[in-house]
């Protein structure tokens, strides 16, 4: 696809975008034969704020959202250029009156603007934020008018350049007064990707849900320490775990091997596991950058420990095939990558293989080692259980393995949030082979 071919399927695509939103607005003021807005149960306005610095660059595509009895809501700056967070939260501010059946919020807004819709949303259940600050403050009118409240994902606290200028100072006590404003044991979902400034007051506010919590992600970088023990042990529930560093971030064991860093990083494989090994109930395990200790009997004991494992990743020191009789027990493993530098043989993936069985149908093997024959591993594997298999070499990043996974979405917060659209609606839209001009 050329330059140009691209150019017009992006102004075809995002033209059915505008007549879909123009729709939702014109039933939320009562201007179409169904009040379609009232039947809304999942909202995403990150796509209507895309589609409006779309509008930016691009205006004759998506000239038809603002024309007739919309025209009020496009609010220009100087120049007659579209200003894109007072747009944005005018024609929310319309919406959000009428869609009191919504359940799911995927937004971008303001602390501000949040709290004035709060009150309208009764049943909202799960909340996305590009920025967790805009949480701050608002955890008791959640509390207050949203009952069946349980889910929050959020991308960094805020953005780096909102950072450099206010400072990380309050952070964390705002998170943790957001997290005991809500009614305790009632958050069954919390997901961060990336955070940098998680502390110990979240991490104790964020206990206070450990009964509840089903699905936790924490993708922690920089100069963090994430005290994992003392928060895994209250988290008794847990069916999804995600844990994801990068190579500053630091794990704090609660023990008194802190200051050997050396025989901290040793010994804490061994609590991490033991804490681990007894959330019993997990089905989905990810942990990335932190667990370079792990050997073959850390794996052991989590494949004998976690029985219903159906997605497994982890990192690991020379993983040998001691562990494939251990891990070839999990009945409904479907995805598993193990290990940095491992020493498997191919005649060991292969007698693994051999032995899995009806409910590993689809699995997908990710290993990292340069000792194996992966043509005749993946024939098996595909014959076995119509599986395929993932070599991994040393340049591709473990990242990849949950940026690309479909239970998680990995936001970047450099990219992200209404007061960087100025420096941005310059920019080209980039895809992969693609440089479309203006």
């Amino acid at each position: 696809m050329n330059d140009s071919t691209w150019v017009a399927h992006e102004a075809r695509i995002s033209k059915k975008r505008a007549c879909l939103w123009r729709t939702i607005i014109l039933s939320s003021l009562g201007k179409t034969l169904w009040p379609y807005s009232q039947y809304i149960r999942t909202l995403d306005l990150q796509d209507l704020f895309e589609l409006l610095k779309y509008f930016l660059r691009y205006p004759g595509p998506v000239k038809g959202l603002f024309q007739g009895e919309l025209v009020h809501f496009k609010v220009d700056e100087e120049y007659d250029v579209l200003n894109l967070e007072n747009t944005m939260n005018k024609i929310v501010q319309a919406i959000t009156k009428q869609t009191t059946q919504l359940e799911e919020l995927n937004t971008n807004v303001r602390r501000e603007t949040l709290a004035r819709w709060i009150p309208r949303l009764p049943r909202l259940t799960n909340l996305t934020l590009c920025r967790g600050m805009d949480v701050t403050g608002n955890g008791n009118l959640i509390r207050l008018h949203c009952p069946s409240f349980k889910g929050l994902k959020f991308s960094d606290w805020f953005k780096e350049r909102e950072f450099s200028a206010c400072g990380d100072s309050n952070s964390d006590q705002d998170l943790a007064a957001f997290l005991n404003e809500l009614r305790p044991q009632s958050l069954e979902s919390f997901k961060t990707c990336p955070y940098r400034r998680f502390g110990p007051q979240s991490l104790q506010a964020l206990s206070c849900h450990g009964e509840s919590l089903a699905e936790l992600e924490l993708q922690i970088l920089g100069l963090s320490t994430i005290p994992i023990v003392s928060l895994l042990k209250d988290c008794t529930n847990l069916v999804s775990l995600l844990l994801a560093g990068d190579k500053f971030t630091k794990i704090d064991l609660g023990g008194s091997y802190r200051d050997d860093f050396a025989f901290a990083e040793t010994v804490g494989a061994d609590f991490l596991v033991d804490s681990l090994s007894k959330l019993v109930n997990l089905t989905n395990l990810r942990l990335i950058n932190l667990c370079y200790k792990f050997t073959d009997r850390h794996i052991v004991r989590l494949a004998s420990s976690l029985p219903k494992l159906e997605t497994w990743s982890t990192d690991g020191y020379q993983l040998t095939d001691a562990i494939w009789d251990a891990v070839v027990s999990l009945e409904s493993l479907r995805r598993l990558q193990l290990g940095e530098l491992a020493r498997f043989t191919a005649d060991g993936i292969l007698d693994f293989i051999e032995k899995l069985g009806p409910g590993n149908k689809g699995l997908v093997l990710g290993v990292r080692s340069v000792d194996i024959e992966g043509g005749l591993i993946e024939e098996k594997l595909a014959r076995k259980v119509e599986g395929r298999l993932e070599v991994i070499s040393n340049d591709n990043h473990s990242q990849n393995w949950y940026k690309s996974s479909a239970t998680l979405t990995y936001l970047d917060p450099n990219m992200m949030g209404l007061d960087n659209y100025l420096d941005r609606k310059a920019r080209p839209i980039n895809r992969p082979g693609i440089n479309p001009r203006d």
